[in-house]
């Protein structure tokens, strides 16, 4: 029996697995179209089917340098949990640092800061990107001042030119560049025993935004399947099929239903009936099947012989239909290869449309994978079928036409000139022919002329009773796809009504939000309404202008922000307020999965620090501060001040005054002096002694906070620390810092604040430090003696408690 008699006695079969109506719109392909004359025969050198590995770890698969990429960088990856660990070095990259390096290095008295790391992949990705953001701004700044001058760098600037572009050591530009650089460093330096660069991933903006995307895309399957992925390699492979049958039901299974479906699965006519042109002979679709699945339902022991066995009569069965058929191997995911043929230009005497339908059999096919996955979202699948298509088509893609449009210096620039080709088959295209096109050559140096063309004959004359009740099915198909991202999304929602455009077809209206929550004790008071609204302003500043903030309010002890999100903003929806189908839709929701479900973090950092900014949340009084000493708006003669920045967008991880005052013992000893004993008196020996003690410490605290207590009416303690930084035989040195960190409360930063204001006159600091000195000198003198209005021996106990009980 040959293959044309197969394919007619299958028919009947068939029927139990599409409906009788279904079925009656392939019946004439199965029964008279001759396998020479459908797609890709020359690709599939006259087989139906073919089966190709499908290494899903292999470092040749995305998914596969994805997982390396962890383990080159000497990460440990909990995928179930998305998250990786590890202990990193963070080393000064700065020249002065370096040199530093190398010191201590050579007198084996190397200091390095160990760092662990433990985060969820995605916030490890956002971090690097906001770092390589910075940093590459910088790199270019150094790049644009020498530009005028004619002067490109070779492996990179030197430190004095850098020193000299970003305006000296002391720039905060020159602090921030190496300050990012050791971060950078610290992040991604690959595990000595990776033996392997820098990653090429991280090395600048746009391939960490390729990665941020891969994972947003990925992290569910990775989750859920990398441990099985890693110990079975081969659980997967991909049978491409052109049987018309095959491509009749692209989306007639569980879990990989599509706007594609036929009616008896619920898809809408206008898109079925492009699946139905696609099986005329015009397409091929390729999908993941269980290797094991496959080789136990063929009886055999590898792939190859696999595919003899599976190239007559249908293969895949579906539980959900009564009956079964051929070999009842189900697929869990598919994607589709659209036929395109290119023609000769002169022969076609520059109308290729009207010359490729009288010669139908004339022009060069190529098999065009599509970008967009069906059923479970195995990474790499797409890949793999685009790698196949460009391997067993080189001959086919070398051939093809080109142009020369643009004039160089070196000459005309080439580039394939794509108004010679036409696309056959369905119209409908989850991404534009032109954009795969691209996809398959995958050459940065090639550029592209031209539209590509589309023969839509076969779909316009198919039954016009394939469309339906359209607004019915839409509705039931935005009803099924809302239901499935709402599942998945945790802090979006999405739905969508369909509607008669009042034309000749319908459309479907968009509704998305987001919700966040905050537990009410963390909030002061509930946002200003006249001010509330410049929260958009904020997420807009940060790229995130498709969220509108709709309502705020208290609900079982949370705050909690509903935030609009409108489509049209959304950057990876086109700019549609309206979905046009289903599969529109889709696409809708995943750019809501994407940009704003899977951004949930980044967008309640921001709202975050609005709000601690404005006063309504707890911990905004270090950010404002910390602003305010970055940007030179709080500055005084008589204390240095830093402020380190946390990992996170506005979060601040410290805030340091320093000051330094200079005591003479003479002073001192002038206020100890007492003829009835024998008193020494301080000196270069017993000096730093008592100005390290801890005796001095609290009551210098108590001594210069109660004034700034009292401004501000808190109670709190800001932490003190002083240093001995030099003695003289006449004098000593002692540094005082004060400081407070991300955690502590707002009041204690008020009191900071108020504190440094307060004394910021040599005079009165000099003379409250002398004055405290001079007390400290005497308690060790007379230990069991405090000075009249300063601290008794209980209430220094009462201090030490508190000093020790607090959290820094």
């Amino acid at each position: 029996m040959n293959k044309d008699e197969q394919l007619i006695e299958n028919v009947e079969r068939l029927l139990s697995e599409v409906t009788e109506d279904e079925i009656e719109h392939i019946a004439d392909v199965l029964s008279e179209l001759n396998p020479k004359d459908m797609a890709f025969d020359r690709l599939f050198d006259g087989k139906y089917r073919i089966v190709i590995d499908f290494p899903t770890l292999d470092t040749s698969t995305e998914l596969g340098q994805f997982v390396d990429l962890w383990k080159n960088m000497g990460y440990t990856a909990d995928w179930s949990k998305g998250t990786v660990s590890g202990e990193r070095v963070l080393r000064d990259a700065s020249p002065s640092g370096f040199a530093d390096q190398i010191l201590s290095m050579s007198r084996g008295t190397e200091k390095e800061q160990f760092k662990k790391i433990n985060m969820k992949i995605g916030k490890w990705l956002a971090k690097m990107l906001g770092y390589q953001t910075k940093y590459q701004a910088l790199r270019k700044k150094v790049a644009d001042f020498f530009a005028p001058a004619g002067y490109e760098a070779r492996g990179g600037f030197t430190g004095k030119q850098i020193i000299k572009a970003l305006g000296g050591e002391d720039s905060e530009d020159f602090k921030n560049y190496y300050r990012l650089e050791s971060y950078i460093y610290m992040m991604a330096r690959p595990d000595e025993e990776a033996q392997v660069g820098f990653p090429p991933q991280l090395a600048s903006v746009p391939p960490i935004e390729k990665l941020i995307k891969y994972w947003t895309h990925n992290a569910a399957f990775i989750k859920k399947n990398i441990v099985k992925a890693e110990s079975e390699s081969g659980k997967y492979s991909i049978i491409i099929t052109r049987h018309p049958m095959d491509v009749l039901r692209m989306a007639d299974f569980e879990n990989i239903e599509s706007c594609h479906s036929p009616p008896s699965r619920g898809g809408s006519g206008q898109y079925y009936k492009c699946a139905v042109a696609e099986a005329h002979g015009h397409g091929a679709v390729a999908y993941v099947v269980k290797t094991e699945d496959l080789l136990h339902a063929t009886n055999t022991s590898n792939i190859d012989s696999a595919e003899q066995e599976i190239q007559d009569g249908e293969i895949f069965g579906d539980t959900a239909r009564m009956g079964g058929a051929g070999f009842d191997i189900m697929p869990v995911s598919r994607t589709r290869l659209r036929q395109v043929k290119y023609y000769d230009k002169q022969r076609s005497g520059g109308d290729v449309a009207t010359y490729a339908e009288k010669n139908p059999l004339e022009g060069v096919e190529l098999a065009i994978p599509e970008s967009r996955r069906y059923g479970a979202q195995i990474p790499g699948f797409v890949e793999r079928v685009r790698q196949w298509s460009r391997e067993s088509q080189k001959e086919q893609m070398e051939d093809a036409p080109t142009m020369s449009h643009v004039r160089t210096a070196e000459g005309p620039l080439k580039g394939i000139d794509l108004d010679q080709f036409i696309k056959f088959g369905g119209s409908h295209e989850d991404n534009k022919i032109d954009t795969l096109i691209e996809l398959l050559w995958a050459n940065k140096d090639m550029t592209y002329y031209g539209t590509v063309d589309q023969d839509t004959n076969t779909e316009d004359s198919l039954d016009a009773n394939l469309m339906g009740s359209l607004i019915d099915q839409y509705q039931d198909e935005t009803n099924d796809i809302a239901d499935t991202f709402n599942t998945r999304m945790r802090y979006c929602e999405i739905g969508g009504t369909a509607l008669d455009d009042d034309g000749d077809g319908v459309y479907i209206t968009l509704e998305g939000t987001m919700t966040l929550k905050w537990p009410k004790i963390e909030w002061k008071s509930l946002p200003n309404k006249s001010r509330v609204e410049w929260i958009d302003d904020e997420l807009n500043e940060f790229g995130m202008s498709w969220a509108e903030l709709s309502d705020i309010g208290v609900e079982n002890n949370n705050v909690v922000m509903t935030f609009k999100i409108l489509p049209q903003k959304l950057q990876g929806y086109g700019g549609e307020e309206y979905a046009w189908g289903p599969d529109r839709f889709q696409d809708f929701g995943g750019a809501v999965a994407e940009e704003c479900d899977d951004r949930h973090a980044a967008v309640k950092q921001i709202v975050d620090y609005f709000c601690k900014r404005e006063g309504w949340m707890e911990g905004g009084a270090i950010m404002v501060l910390g602003s305010e000493v970055e940007g030179g708006e709080f500055d005084f003669s008589e204390w240095s001040s830093e402020a380190e920045e946390g990992y996170e967008y506005g979060e601040m991880e410290s805030v340091r005054f320093t000051a330094d005052i200079s005591i003479a013992y003479a002073d001192i000893n002038d206020a100890l002096a007492d003829p009835a004993e024998n008193f020494r008196g301080v000196n270069e020996e017993t000096a730093a002694q008592i100005a390290e003690s801890r005796q001095f410490r609290i009551a210098l605290r108590t001594a210069m906070v109660t004034p700034a207590q009292e401004e501000v009416n808190k109670t709190y303690y800001p932490p003190i620390e002083t240093s001995v930084q030099s003695v003289s035989p006449t004098e000593v040195y002692i540094r005082i810092e004060y400081y407070a960190t991300g955690d502590d409360p707002d009041g204690l930063v008020e009191v900071l604040k108020a504190l440094v204001e307060h004394w910021d006159e040599e005079y009165e600091i000099h003379e409250v430090v002398k004055k405290t000195f001079i007390w400290a000198a005497r308690q060790a003198k007379v230990a069991n003696q405090a000075a009249p209005g300063e601290l008794s021996l209980e209430e220094q106990k009462l201090f030490e408690v508190e000093d020790m009980l607090r959290i820094r």
